[in-house]
């Protein structure tokens, strides 16, 4: 394991009073959206883990102070966002960050319109306090921080934006190790920017750890510790520098402490400073411990479900290393890989010496060794085999495969199976007890490895015959089917005798019987497969089939109009001992009546229905024609006095089609209108009743021969 510190950007020894929010850093921008508006960025960074439980947290508003020409132009309120904590981003695999380790950050934003003037903006914060602790520092726990950027005059530019710092420095890095980051800004107008290393500001107290509004130029600068200057902020060896051009900040820490840290850019546009942008942030250096551990899961152990020796040629590594970050293994042919568990095949049987590497290359780099033996993979099989019947059963089974002559064997046949089980290579003469599907198991067991192969055997049942039928009785002619109940797990052919002169081949056949009688059935079933038989099975007796009487009748006329709808039948119906006759329109007579009148016009549907003491029946159906004869009847007077008599008024008529009616009164005012013929008039106006008087109508109607009649007229009202 190696030495090493850790740098954070946090403050982690110390607890002060309840008003302080121990302070990491933070920095202020601004960005020019329009002629005189800037959005400001203020962020702040705090400590966030266990040994800051006392801190207050970020402010939930900042009060942010713009000065022109040292007096305050405007007070400035922000609300920040939902603070975010800030990833490790160590980029070392030999650090090791603690587990307390926390940073937050909260970014403030809002937009401000501010005139353009000569002399430009100041844009401060101030906030108290900082950690405790600080070895760069004198009296760390009384010092806050001002963040502060510049906003140009319109007598050197108009409309600037800010740099931008790019990158988050990680929050460790072991010493002895060069440190190296990237700590450059990013301007949107393109200015030439130069960076230094600077001295932080004070800002706030502990009895006004927020001022509003903070104080202006000039501001107080920290105090720095004997041995400690802008210049030389951070102990180590080669001491730390930014370069002036890139930002690139270097160095090899090698004392353990916290350190505050100032960096500055500078903008110039055409050869002219016009703002400065100042980030403070706070270094912690302290001995770290990576315990990088290399390790191989040993072969024979289970290893992501699978056991490598039993893997053939090809074998999965399982990587056991701690708190490593790379790899680098050598498979002991030659062949390496830097996957974390890789696979490998390899060109032949033997013993290999693997390495695995953890971290290579870093100086915490860890080493593990083993060494694998790399077999064939082992192949078993047997033979399937054919299905057999029942009777007379025996089956033989052969193992195949390249293992040795010396491996365990195990037969497994199932509890119908005699013997059940087997230990031998080529086990014969086993015999299954009962008919059905069995599961054989081969189990092979060689040079610490096992394999397990399984088949399907089919033992088939004795054929048996049988068949279903429907009732046994019927009425001639009598429809049925034959249902095979045979039992038999290979193809049948079949044949039916139905015992009336007919036969069939099919499974499952229909038959009619047409003529009366008692009929014995056959049925002959054969396999050639499986168990092979050919058996016959005779039901003797089994369908009766009775006589059907018939329906017969005649009807005179076939055709008539509505003033005689009078008809006669005549039954010549045979074998029945009762009947109906049943009209299209529901109405029904004894078959024996031989005069009926309908009524009812079009055609009319006439069906005898007829059965015999067997219960079988048969129908005759026969039909009239009977033509429709429109009338209409308008009465002249009607007396609506609630007597239930006469007491509605309208036409009354039959086989009407359309229909409309209208009353009106002497004056030509329609009081009354109708399009259904049952709809009549029930002598009131408006819910009133009307008075007696002579009324008009006007009557229009098409008939079922689709002629149109009108007509006119009037009547009384006698109450």
């Amino acid at each position: 394991m190696k030495g090493g510190l850790l740098i954070f950007f946090m403050v982690i020894f110390g607890v002060i009073s309840g008003y302080s929010t121990h302070l990491v850093g933070g920095e202020v921008s601004y960005e020019c959206v329009g002629t005189g508006q800037y959005k400001i960025i203020l962020k702040v960074y705090r400590d966030c883990g266990p040994n800051n439980a006392n801190g207050t947290g970020f402010d939930p508003s900042a009060a942010v102070g713009i000065f022109e020409n040292g007096a305050l132009y405007q007070s400035i309120y922000m609300n920040h966002q939902t603070p975010t904590q800030i990833p490790l981003n160590t980029n070392d695999p030999c650090v090791s960050a603690p587990s307390w380790l926390c940073i937050e950050e909260a970014i403030y934003e809002t937009t401000v319109t501010l005139p353009n003037n000569s002399v430009g903006y100041d844009i401060v914060y101030q906030r108290c306090c900082r950690n405790p602790g600080i070895n760069n520092i004198v009296n760390p726990q009384d010092y806050g921080l001002t963040l502060f950027a510049h906003i140009p005059g319109s007598n050197n530019v108009t409309c600037n934006s800010s740099p931008t710092f790019a990158n988050y420095p990680p929050l460790v890095l072991c010493t002895g190790q060069p440190f190296i980051f990237d700590h450059s800004a990013t301007d949107a107008d393109g200015d030439v920017l130069e960076y230094e290393f600077c001295t932080p500001y004070h800002g706030g107290t502990a009895l006004n750890p927020a001022p509003d509004p903070p104080t202006s130029q000039p501001f107080n600068n920290i105090v720095w510790a004997t041995g400690f200057s802008q210049t030389n902020q951070i102990t180590g060896n080669p001491a730390f520098a930014i370069d002036q051009n890139t930002g690139e900040i270097t160095g090899t820490p090698t004392v353990t402490g916290l350190y505050v840290l100032g960096v500055c850019v500078k903008e110039y546009r055409n050869g002219t400073l016009i703002s400065e942008t100042k980030r403070d942030i706070q270094l912690y250096v302290q001995p770290c411990n990576p315990n990088i551990l290399a390790d191989i899961t040993s072969q024979g152990q289970m290893c992501q479900g699978q056991d490598n020796i039993c893997d053939g040629m090809t074998a999965t590594f399982c990587n056991n290393s701690v708190n490593a970050t790379s790899y680098l293994w050598e498979f002991g042919d030659g062949n390496t890989s830097t996957q974390a568990s890789p696979t490998h095949t390899y060109p032949g049987p033997g013993t290999y010496n693997i390495m695995l590497i953890a971290n290579p290359g870093f100086i915490c780099a860890d080493t593990a060794y083993t060494t694998y033996d790399v077999k064939d993979k082992l192949i078993v099989s047997f033979p399937h085999e054919d299905p057999q019947c029942e009777i007379n059963n025996s089956f033989s089974f052969n193992a195949n495969g390249n293992f040795d002559p010396a491996a365990s064997i195990n037969w497994d046949f199932g509890p119908f199976a005699s013997p059940a089980t087997s230990n031998v290579a080529n086990p014969s003469n086993v015999v299954f007890s009962d008919s059905g599907h069995y599961t054989i198991t081969l189990t092979v067991s060689d040079f610490g490895c096992t394999e397990i192969v399984t088949d399907d055997i089919v033992v088939f049942p004795e054929v048996e015959i049988d068949f279903d039928y429907p009732p046994q009785q019927g009425c001639a002619p009598y429809t049925m089917q034959f249902v095979d109940a045979s039992i038999s797990w290979t193809p049948v052919a079949y044949l039916w005798d139905f015992g009336d002169g007919y036969s069939s081949t099919e499974k499952n056949p229909f038959h009619t019987y047409a003529n009366v009688g008692t009929y014995d059935v056959t049925l002959e079933i054969e396999t050639d497969s499986g168990c092979i038989a050919n058996k016959t099975l005779s039901k003797p007796g089994i369908i009766q089939v009775n006589p059907t009487p018939e329906a017969l009748f005649s009807v005179s006329p076939k055709q008539t109009h509505a003033y005689d709808p009078k008809f006669r039948l005549r039954n010549y119906a045979t074998g029945e001992t009762s009947g109906i006759y049943v009209l299209t329109n529901g109405d029904e007579y004894n078959y024996l009546e031989d005069l009926i009148f309908i009524d009812d016009t079009g055609y009319i549907e006439i069906i005898q229905v007829v059965q015999n003491d067997y219960g079988c029946s048969h129908e005759y159906t026969d039909s009239v024609y009977i033509e429709p004869i429109t009338t209409i009847y308008v009465p002249n007077a009607f007396t609506p006095n609630g007597d239930e008599l006469n007491d509605d008024y309208g036409p009354i008529g039959r086989d009407v089609i359309e229909f409309h009616f209208q009353i009106f009164n002497r004056w030509g005012d329609r009081i009354f209108e109708s399009n259904n013929i049952d709809q009549r008039w029930d002598g009131t106006i408006g819910g009133k009743p009307a008075k007696e008087d002579i009324y008009v109508y006007s009557l229009w109607y098409k008939n079922v021969k689709k002629k149109v009649f009108k007509s006119n007229g009037h009547f009384s009202l006698v109450r």
